[in-house]
């Protein structure tokens, strides 16, 4: 058995970020019949046995069986002779070279720079590139069957891509349409129908990361710890994701030459029922202006022992900096330039031990701290800042709570968090200078917070 390359879902919203960043145009390709138009013919011998109702539409004998030529739905290896087809195609006839933080998300760059990306999904592509892209894919719609391309506004993988019609482009992901689908269960529902509107519900996981901590705290849900208090915090995520429609994933136009990664942690220590805890992060790509998009989150239980709060916050910021450095590596290909990444943390210790070189009484944390502190050393983690936990959209990943700083950031698509404490170095500005004043409240979260109240 081999492990077949599947698109992350991050790699959808980098897409569509650069795409926003660019000026690019969004379209979409849905080719029919995927596993029929593979290249290869299958490389062992299967034989089928019709149906008796359908033995008369072959005109086979009664001892008679079909030989499988062609890789079919339903085969368990057919996936990996389409995935071979379409990959050969990518890469060979649209010259297009994936990415290293996802194999199924390939660019294209030419003399001028970036021309264009594409996004695979079994037999569904979305792609944004410019005029000259768009001419050059429209070969996949004459090398396989497919149906008409989609501009500006589609469906991919359970998410609903929307574009303004103002120049430049405006682009959003939400699943508003899946939302309204869920009811509330009753509070003595069995079990088997727990798990099954929770595994429904965390698909909304993939816009929605105010709703990530109360889908994943219902994950951690076992059959002999199930109770009707697990219930109702799941209706009262379900209730969220209806009413709170406003809040979903926005890519508005980035000013380039301003660019800079903001990663944002957060933990709470032994708040789950086993009394483990939950680790956060949000990465986000801004630019001066404020102007954010969401590239990456999650909201997960520690695996590992955490033994202290300064121990789940050195988790989370370590895993916020990994993948916002692997981010930004393929950012910086996208765009041929540098990218600055700062780490925002709540935590003043956290914040005192990696920029003041000052040891943790945790000996357990020492290779963690040293590591991020020779990245900071090494200028591979541009900044490290110090916010207050109201102004940190991470702390939504960590409590089943409302949270202003994320609320703001979905509904505006703009970050403007106030930074407490920077450490000056000399080069370059630190990667983030705009200072929202605490006071001041959005009208749009204002009506949102009133909401969340009623």
């Amino acid at each position: 058995m081999h492990n077949l390359k599947t698109l992350r879902q991050r790699s959808t919203r980098v897409l569509v970020s650069t795409s926003a960043v660019q000026r690019f145009r969004l379209f979409a390709h849905d080719i029919n019949q995927a596993y029929l138009q593979s290249q290869d013919l299958l490389a062992r011998t299967l034989y089928l046995e019709p149906r008796k109702e359908d033995r008369h539409l072959f005109s086979i004998a009664d001892d008679e069986m079909l030989l499988l030529v062609c890789p079919l739905h339903g085969v368990c290896d057919a996936d990996f002779y389409w995935h071979a087809t379409l990959q050969k195609h990518v890469r060979e006839g649209l010259r297009m070279t994936p990415l290293s933080s996802d194999p199924a998300l390939y660019m294209r760059k030419g003399v001028g720079g970036l021309l264009g990306l594409l996004d695979t999904f079994v037999d569904d592509c979305l792609l944004g590139g410019n005029a000259a892209f768009q001419a050059a894919t429209e070969s996949t719609l004459r090398v396989f069957e497919a149906k008409p391309r989609q501009m500006d506004n589609m469906e991919f993988v359970g998410l609903r891509v929307t574009s303004t019609l103002a120049t430049p482009r405006t682009f959003t992901l939400d699943q508003r349409q899946y939302a309204t689908t869920f009811e509330p269960l009753p509070l003595d529902a069995p079990y088997k129908r727990f798990t099954s509107v929770r595994a429904a519900v965390a698909w909304l996981g993939h816009t929605r990361p105010d709703l990530c901590c109360a889908i994943n705290k219902a994950a951690q849900v076992n059959e002999a710890s199930y109770q009707p208090r697990h219930v109702q915090a799941l209706n009262a995520a379900l209730k969220a994701a209806r009413a709170l429609q406003g809040l979903r994933l926005r890519y508005p136009p980035l000013d380039t030459t301003s660019l800079r990664l903001r990663a944002y942690a957060d933990a709470s220590f032994a708040t789950n029922d086993d009394h483990s805890s939950q680790l956060g992060f949000i990465i986000l790509l801004a630019d001066a202006s404020g102007q954010a998009h969401v590239l990456s989150f999650s909201s997960r239980k520690s695996k590992r022992l955490v033994r202290s709060v300064m121990a789940g916050e050195v988790y989370a910021f370590t895993a916020a900096f990994d993948e916002a450095y692997m981010l930004r590596y393929d950012l910086e290909r996208l765009y041929d330039r540098h990218i600055p990444l700062a780490v925002l943390t709540d935590s003043k210790q956290l914040f005192d031990v990696i920029t003041r070189g000052s040891h943790p009484t945790e000996k357990r944390l020492l290779i963690d701290v040293a590591a991020a502190r020779e990245a900071y050393g090494r200028r591979e983690l541009s900044n490290v800042g110090l916010v207050a936990s109201a102004n940190n959209p991470a702390d939504a990943l960590t409590k089943v709570n409302a949270c202003p700083a994320l609320d703001a950031l979905l509904l505006t698509g703009s970050n403007h968090a106030s930074v407490e404490q920077w450490v000056v170095r000399p080069g370059p500005a630190p990667p983030v200078s705009d200072h929202g004043s605490p006071g001041s409240v959005d009208p749009a979260v204002r009506a949102l917070q009133i909401a969340r109240s009623d």
